[in-house]
């Protein structure tokens, strides 16, 4: 089966890839798209960005603080521009 792959998907899994090749170990995705009743059960907002599968979240990695994972993060150019 072929489906149309919304761009923003391929771009956020080429950011996704392109930050695990910086940190040169798996990234754990714990949460993508959400339906607005699992939305609301983890405590976000109506106007998540989960909700329009444009927002990830990712486990903490075991060797890097926030702050080191930010800052690897804000050197891939879709990171930077929101993705």
């Amino acid at each position: 089966i072929v489906a149309a792959v919304p761009r923003q998907y391929i771009r956020d899994s080429l950011a996704f890839e392109a930050f695990r090749v910086a940190v040169g170990q798996p990234v754990l995705v714990t949460s993508g798209f959400r339906c607005i009743c699992h939305n609301r059960t983890v405590g976000s907002t109506d106007s998540s960005q989960h909700l329009r599968g444009y927002a990830a979240d990712i486990s903490l990695l075991p060797d890097k603080s926030i702050e080191e994972m930010v800052e690897i993060a804000e050197q891939i150019e879709a990171f930077r521009d929101g993705a």
